[in-house]
């Protein structure tokens, strides 16, 4: 079935909280990296929404926009800075320091993520996509997925240190 330019709207309405939440998970809790990163992937997606034929996976497609938009991000920021980076005053922004809920303490101790981990993390682990589907959105192989998702135990013990909590009162990630 093709999709026409109109349901892009409701598309993006329907997705629209869970992909703020995952911005806001790869952002490591920056509100203002996550509502930039969010209102790019859209605008972008609207742009080549109209060759997007496959209506059941649509959702699927705009998180993986989401990603890659992501992931172009990360890349840029591991590139030596520019010399207008580099002037006083244009210093990236930090996420807050000191949380007060445990969302906001995830959201931190998403920061000790690689960005691949993170958003391997962020798919399999938080929203339970399929291996194929997140290898699928991360531009890479199955088998490379594995090591990224790894850093599940680095991310959990940061957010327990962060909540003052210990490994035995464990965490709950639904």
């Amino acid at each position: 079935m093709r999709i026409t330019a109109h349901s892009f709207e409701e598309l993006a309405a329907r997705e629209l909280d869970a992909l703020y939440q995952a911005a806001l998970f790869l952002s490591a809790g920056n509100q203002a990296a996550a509502e930039e990163l969010l209102l790019e992937t859209l605008t972008r997606a609207f742009g080549v929404f109209h060759v997007l034929e496959d209506d059941e996976n649509a959702g699927l497609w705009l998180h993986g926009r989401l990603i890659q938009d992501y992931l172009g991000w990360a890349a840029a920021a591991a590139a030596p800075p520019t010399p207008e980076a580099q002037r006083p005053g244009r210093r990236r922004r930090e996420p807050p320091r000191n949380p007060a809920s445990e969302t906001k303490a995830m959201y931190r101790a998403a920061h000790v993520l690689p960005p691949d981990a993170r958003a391997a993390i962020w798919l399999v682990i938080f929203r339970r996509w399929r291996y194929a589907e997140a290898a699928t959105a991360l531009g890479r192989g199955t088998e490379e997925l594995r090591p990224l998702l790894q850093y599940r135990d680095a991310f959990l013990a940061e957010v327990v240190r962060l909540t003052g909590g210990t490994r035995e009162q464990g965490l709950a990630v639904n």
